[in-house]
């Protein structure tokens, strides 16, 4: 009995291993463009803000919690 185990499953290992393995056909994921200087000349002018006018923007306000 141990033999004919021994036997099946020699036999199913090596019709396992007898197949290729076969990747799915896709196409390639598109690549992220990023950025180039154009863009980077395009972008928005950034508003700075003081310390002074946060300050005048929470007079009368009560304290955060």
């Amino acid at each position: 009995m141990k033999k004919i185990t021994l036997a099946l499953s020699a036999v199913c290992l090596l019709f396992t291993l007898n197949h290729s393995a076969n990747a799915l056909v896709s196409s390639p994921s598109t690549l992220n463009p990023g950025t180039n200087v154009a863009k980077l000349a395009e972008q928005a002018p950034v508003h700075w803000v003081s310390v002074a006018q946060i300050e005048n923007s929470l007079t009368g306000r009560p304290p955060m919690a």
